[in-house]
């Protein structure tokens, strides 16, 4: 069975995206995502956040936690 998160993307289509981007307009910007990065790649802009690429591992661990489903 395919597994999807609620913005309809599967774990594959997740793991094929070569680099972990933040949905602007669905981050509510609760910083869940931020607190379990273990590069400390994310930070908060104006209450969204954003990945840092030079510093992101792409592990996909923000993908996992973020409760809105932002991340890809």
């Amino acid at each position: 069975m395919r597994q999807e998160n609620e913005n309809n993307f599967s774990r594959s289509t997740v793991a094929k995206i070569p680099f972990t981007y933040i949905q602007p307009d669905i981050c509510t910007g609760c910083g869940v995502c931020a607190e379990v990065c273990p590069m400390h790649a994310i930070k908060l802009e104006n209450e969204i956040a954003v990945v840092i690429r030079d510093e992101c591992s792409n592990c996909k661990i923000c993908v996992s936690v973020c409760p809105e489903g932002a991340i890809m």
